[in-house]
């Protein structure tokens, strides 16, 4: 009898010692049916509409933390991802610093702020997550080949979630450039990645277009005439608008290491409708390709 009350008695023990060390006072937990890099990558413009928020890390595609300020409260949100094939599981562990103690008293017993104000927060941010996911469509192709081209192209470094917005302020002044030059155009605009780094939200790319190439190409500031091999690569279909197109290089690299590829470059977007004609989001189409070496 003694041990069994001795037993019952260093567990409460412990279990007080986990509960009370434990780094944050309340948890929210649900499931997406998407990449875990669409759901950060989601997270990082919603950040945007929220008041005194702030995105302060991304650890790769597994974490992010985040601190927000809703009803005179401050809170620190930790986001945890896990991929299960097209299923990211997510839970955000909340804390409140200067309040960690007495939260951990009273959560169990007592309806508290940091839980209405989390339950809240997840309830918005997995609104405008599914309504997101209703507006665009990644479909994988597979394995195809990529053809050569010569292009025109401007270099821009921009934030990865201001891609598009970079893209439409470069779009007038390449056009501007190929009409006054009068240089033939061959094809969509496309963007050629030169580095992606999905942790701390940078991008680097050529925007260009493909163009016919001559003997007397006219030299112009600020641009470069490149060509670009063919070869191997996964190709995409991305539906919806093209804000949000990169959301297929996160299909695409999932797919590639689920089929034992082994990735060779950066991804590549041909951009087959032109946005100012207005049509319905989801009839905006854009072919995105993540270059693979060629299976033995």
């Amino acid at each position: 009898m003694k041990r069994l009350l001795l037993g019952g008695l260093t567990i409460g023990v412990l279990f007080l010692i986990y509960y009370f060390c434990k780094p944050y006072e309340y948890k929210v937990h649900f499931k997406a049916k998407t990449m875990a890099g669409d759901v950060i990558e989601t997270l990082r413009i919603w950040n945007k509409s929220i008041e005194g928020s702030s995105l302060i890390e991304v650890d790769s595609f597994s974490r992010a933390r985040q601190t927000v300020k809703l009803n005179g409260s401050s809170y620190v949100y930790d986001w945890i991802f896990w991929q299960n094939d097209s299923l990211t599981e997510i839970r955000i562990n909340i804390s409140q610093p200067g309040h960690a103690f007495l939260n951990k008293i009273l959560v169990p017993f007592t309806l508290q702020p940091i839980e209405r104000d989390a339950e809240n927060l997840a309830r918005q941010f997995f609104k405008v997550l599914n309504e997101h996911l209703e507006i665009t469509k990644v479909e994988i192709i597979g394995e195809t080949k990529l053809s050569s081209s010569f292009c025109i192209c401007r270099k821009v470094k921009t934030k990865q979630t201001d891609k598009a917005n970079a893209m439409m302020y470069e779009y007038p002044l390449i056009n501007s450039v190929v009409e006054t030059i009068k240089l033939k155009i061959l094809g969509e605009p496309s963007i050629r990645v030169l580095n992606w780094n999905h942790a701390k939200d940078q991008l680097e790319y050529n925007f260009c277009f493909p163009i016919e190439l001559t003997d007397s190409l006219i030299q112009v500031n600020g641009f470069e005439y490149l060509k670009f091999e063919g070869g191997s690569a996964i190709k995409a279909v991305y539906n919806g608008n093209y804000i949000t197109s990169d959301r297929a290089w996160y299909e695409l690299v999932h797919y590639a290491n689920k089929n034992n590829y082994q990735i060779s470059g950066w991804p590549i977007e041909y951009f087959i409708d032109n946005p100012n004609y207005g049509s319905n989001e989801l009839d905006w189409r854009a072919e995105i390709y993540l270059p693979v070496k060629e299976k033995q």
